[in-house]
């Protein structure tokens, strides 16, 4: 695959194009993941009586702490309104998947997966941090990565 740029001031909006003999379910994807990076989701966190939009790709995880609903970042966790299960509906499945009732997080902060020896599993995150999978979500999480 080649990237070309075409840089000309008759381009008043940029735009991406992709130039293929066929449609492939590769080329498809690669479509699907531009227009997500293109639109900047966002999600509005709250720190005290600041108010933040948050890019979705910046989140590494939601999780309810004391009674709230939060999302960290690398920088700072930030309080959010919805619930982890309206969040679970509306988050991009291939970025983000729940491993507990209480917990979703960013496959792309994912290093890797450990077993302990009574059978629980951890996440440990690029950042250094981990998490643990509920037995009920680890089939799913298996599913996900195994894709």
């Amino acid at each position: 695959m080649h990237v070309k740029f075409n840089i000309s001031p008759r381009f008043s909006i940029p735009f991406i194009s992709i130039n293929t003999k066929t449609e492939s379910a590769d080329l498809l994807q690669l479509g699907r993941n531009i227009e997500r990076l293109i639109s900047k989701q966002l999600i509005v966190g709250q720190s005290g009586a600041k108010t933040v939009p948050i890019p979705l790709y910046q989140i590494i995880r939601f999780q309810t702490a004391e009674k709230h609903v939060v999302c960290e970042t690398i920088e700072a966790t930030y309080r959010v309104k919805y619930r982890i299960y309206e969040l679970a509906k509306l988050l991009e499945k291939d970025d983000f998947i729940q491993i507990s009732s209480s917990e979703i997080i960013n496959l792309n902060f994912l290093a890797n997966l450990s077993a302990s020896p009574s059978g629980v599993y951890q996440v440990n995150f690029t950042t250094g941090k981990h998490s643990y999978i509920s037995r009920r979500f680890m089939t799913k999480l298996r599913k996900e990565l195994l894709k």
